[in-house]
């Protein structure tokens, strides 16, 4: 049978266990809205001037619940801030995209421009072979005549795809758009091909595959970025096939990027 006491004793040690758990429930309470203020207040901070911009662009969001609208606004602005990151990286990656389709079609159109002013120099050698030596113009570029059969060297622009130069496009004094020269060899079958280095080193460096890559073998691809011109280290070896100089194989022109 418990005494008075002992009931006593128990009620006490009840009280204290309330007094402690209420305490512990009221601190946690006090963190948890201190917590709720200290970081409400960092993120107004950070955005000091335009916060109240973004508390109109929350309220403009039909998204938004009760919640990030009413108790937890600046919840509700970082949500708005993460919507607005995620926009304007998907327009970064569309304009990547529009920026490399352009790109691809400037390929394109230099290439064709490059055809058709191939096409245009053939047409006017042609027309210039075809007239009488009495009724060519003197006004005619030396430079752009068919070189005599005869003579030690030839001049190209730049080659063709396959690695070959044409005869009918053959200068026979180097201009200022030549970048390659042959020199036959006693048979007049095969010749050494040299690149030549001047001015317009940019132009080929900027269009690289259609100037240097059909017939150059470059020794350091990885300095065309900051290159401004282009060195031969070692000539190339040509083969005379129809109506065109072909490169060997295994028997490009050896160039340095510098």
């Amino acid at each position: 049978m418990k005494t008075p006491f002992c009931c006593c004793i128990h009620v006490l040690i009840l009280i204290n266990w309330i007094w402690g758990i209420s305490g512990f429930l009221l601190g946690l309470a006090a963190g948890a809205f201190l917590i709720f203020l200290y970081s409400r207040y960092s993120i107004y901070s950070i955005l000091e001037t335009e916060k109240n911009k973004y508390l109109n662009d929350l309220k403009k969001d039909a998204d938004n619940n009760i919640l990030y609208g009413k108790l937890f606004k600046y919840l509700g602005i970082v949500k708005v801030l993460k919507k607005r990151k995620n926009e304007k990286q998907e327009q970064i990656i569309a304009r990547n995209r529009t920026i490399f389709q352009l790109k691809e079609q400037n390929e394109e159109l230099f290439e064709d421009i490059e055809l058709l002013r191939k096409r245009l120099m053939n047409q006017r050698i042609r027309k210039e072979n075809l007239t009488s030596p009495g009724e060519v113009n003197n006004s005619i570029e030396p430079d752009l005549i068919r070189k005599p059969e005869n003579s030690s060297e030839v001049y190209f622009t730049i080659p063709e795809s396959d690695g070959s130069f044409k005869i009918i496009n053959s200068k026979y004094s180097k201009g200022i758009d030549c970048f390659y020269k042959i020199t036959p060899d006693k048979s007049g079958r095969k010749g050494a091909l040299h690149f030549l280095p001047g001015e317009y080193d940019m132009r080929a460096l900027e269009n690289i595959d259609y100037y240097l890559h059909p017939v150059c073998e470059i020794q350091n691809i990885s300095n065309r970025a900051t290159a401004k011109r282009i060195v031969m280290t070692d000539t190339g070896r040509v083969i005379r096939r129809n109506d065109s100089w072909q490169i060997e194989e295994n028997r490009k022109v050896k160039v340095k990027l510098v």
